[in-house]
C-alpha cells in the first residue's frame, strides 16, 4: 500500500508539472506515457502491442471530444437554386451557428427549426421559395449523413453562401508524429487527459481497481477543467441597457 501511495503521489506531482507546460504530445509520446503508467517499458517483453495501445488512445480521444465538444470548425458553400436538402459533413457532432450571405453581401443569421414547427407554420415548406431565413436538420434521413434544409428554398435570384459552424469529431491518430485534437495549439494543455483515460481503461482490464480508480479520478477532474476553460470568456463584458447589444 505504501508503494502504491508513493506511486500515486509522484503521479499527482507530475500532473502539476504538466499544467505549466504547453508543449504538444505526439502519439508516440502519449503511448510511452501510457506504458510507463502500466509499467510496461521493457521493449523486449512488452505486454501490450503498439497497435492495441493505439486503439485505447483513439478511444480516449473520441470520448474526450464527445464529452467536451472541444473541436470547432466551419463549412461554407453556395446554395444550389431549388435544392431542398444538403449533406452535412461526416465529422459533424452538432451545429452551433448558421449564417446566410446573399448576393448583396448582407449576412443573415438563420434560425434552427423543428419539423413540427415547420409543418405548423407552413406545411408546404419543402416547396416554398425565397431568401433563406431558417434551417432544419433532418436526423431521420435514410442517408448515412445528416442532411440540412435552408428555408425558404432559394431560387437563382435569392441564392447565396451559407456558413455552418459546428463541433466536430477530430480524426483518429495514426502516425507516431500525429498530435491529438487535430493538432490545434490551444488544446496542447489537454493532451495528458488522453493518457489518463487510456491508463484507466487498461488498469480496469488488469483488475488493478485501486489504480484504475485513481486514474478515473484524474481523468474526471481533468475533463471538468477542460469544460470550464473552453466555456470561459475572460474578456467578455456584456453591455447593459444598450438596445441591440449582445
Amino acid at each position: 500500500m505504501k508503494r502504491l501511495n508513493k506511486f500515486l503521489f509522484l503521479l499527482a506531482f507530475s500532473f502539476g508539472l504538466f499544467y505549466g507546460s504547453a508543449q504538444a504530445q505526439t502519439l508516440s509520446q502519449i503511448r510511452t506515457e501510457v506504458r510507463r503508467n502500466l509499467r510496461d517499458t521493457d521493449s523486449t517483453r512488452q505486454r501490450y502491442t503498439d497497435a492495441l495501445l493505439l486503439d485505447f488512445i483513439n478511444e480516449a480521444q473520441r470520448e474526450i471530444v464527445n464529452a467536451t465538444w472541444l473541436g470547432e470548425k466551419t463549412s461554407s458553400y453556395i446554395l444550389t437554386p431549388l435544392t431542398t436538402f444538403y449533406s452535412l459533413p461526416t465529422d459533424l457532432i452538432v451545429i452551433t451557428n448558421v449564417d446566410f450571405k446573399d448576393k448583396q453581401n448582407t449576412t443573415l443569421p438563420l434560425t434552427e427549426m423543428t419539423l413540427k414547427g415547420l409543418n405548423s407554420e407552413n406545411p408546404d415548406w419543402r416547396r416554398t421559395v425565397g431568401t433563406p431565413l431558417d434551417y432544419y436538420v433532418d436526423k431521420a434521413t435514410t442517408s448515412n449523413q445528416l442532411v440540412i434544409s435552408y428555408i425558404p428554398i432559394p431560387t437563382t435570384q435569392s441564392t447565396g453562401t451559407v456558413t455552418v459552424r459546428y463541433y466536430y469529431q477530430v480524426p483518429d491518430l495514426a502516425a507516431d508524429a500525429d498530435v491529438p485534437f487535430d493538432g490545434k495549439r490551444h488544446l496542447y494543455f489537454y493532451h495528458q487527459v488522453i493518457v489518463y483515460h487510456a491508463t484507466m481503461r487498461l488498469k480496469m482490464i488488469e483488475k488493478k481497481i485501486e489504480e484504475a480508480n485513481f486514474y478515473a479520478t484524474m481523468y474526471g477532474n481533468y475533463l471538468k477543467i477542460i469544460r470550464e476553460r473552453l466555456g470561459d470568456i475572460p474578456n467578455y463584458n456584456p453591455s447593459i441597457g444598450v438596445s441591440g447589444a449582445r
